[in-house]
């Protein structure tokens, strides 16, 4: 600025221009002198802390949702061939089933027998008679062992003035073999017997007294339906009581 004001007033004082170039003088120019200018201190900046980052952490994706969409492939067919029959046949060493009841409207498995008191001989004796069955005599209380359904035996008796008892009892043919007797009364009440003296004699006994008149159904009983075990013998029926099973 000082050095533009110095220009300016050099300017005024020239004069006109003539024909000739007079010689003039400059003047000399002031020296100014500049204000010295005096510079704040650069600011020290303090140093900048290092800046230490977190370790980085993996990045955790959230699970993804399970498909909405149900699988479009069928299931396998069910297996077509059919299961195949079960065996049919009954295996052979399978025990003998137990079915049915006494059933003594059935004819009997060996015959029968008229008798009235008083009859002679006594005793009446029927040989030939097979013990056992299918048909488990426990149901009828108080008696043991299996029969048949049918009766074995009957007997049609007419009951006398001087003998009133009437006894049954069995001997097997094969000494020690164990059978039990069932009787079906003309009351339609069962007499039973397993032992007749046991353990000294094993054979059934069977003692009514006094015998109604009627007809007396007898049963012949094992005890095993196993129809190997089944044992044959004779079938005594007294009056005399004297008379039992040796």
């Amino acid at each position: 600025m000082l050095i533009v004001a110095a220009l300016a007033t050099a300017c005024v004082s020239v004069g006109p221009t003539t024909s000739s170039s007079p010689s003039f003088a400059v003047p000399s120019l002031p020296s100014a002198s500049l204000p010295s200018i005096t510079l704040p201190p650069t600011p020290t900046f303090a140093p900048t802390p290092a800046v230490t980052l977190p370790p980085t952490s993996a990045p955790t994706l959230a699970p993804t949702d399970a498909p909405t969409t149900a699988p479009t492939d069928a299931p396998t067919d069910a297996p077509t061939d059919a299961p195949t029959d079960a065996p049919t046949d009954v295996p052979t060493d399978a025990p003998s089933a137990t079915t049915g009841t006494l059933d003594f409207t059935k004819p009997s498995n060996y015959g029968e027998a008229t008798l009235a008191g008083g009859y002679n001989p006594d005793p009446y004796t029927k040989s030939g008679i097979r013990s056992g069955g299918s048909v488990d005599a426990s149901y009828v209380g108080g008696c043991n062992g299996y029969a048949s359904s049918a009766p074995d035996f009957q007997l049609n008796y007419t009951a006398g003035q001087v003998f009133t008892l009437l006894r049954f009892y069995f001997v097997p043919d094969t000494a020690g073999a164990d059978t039990t007797l069932i009787i079906n009364q003309p009351n339609a009440q069962y007499a039973c017997d397993d032992d007749y003296n046991f353990p000294a004699n094993r054979n059934p006994e069977v003692n009514i007294d006094p015998a109604p008149s009627g007809t007396y159904d007898i049963w012949i009983g094992n005890y095993s339906s196993d129809p190997n075990t089944f044992t044959t013998g004779t079938l005594y029926i007294t009056q005399l009581d004297g008379n039992h099973p040796e």
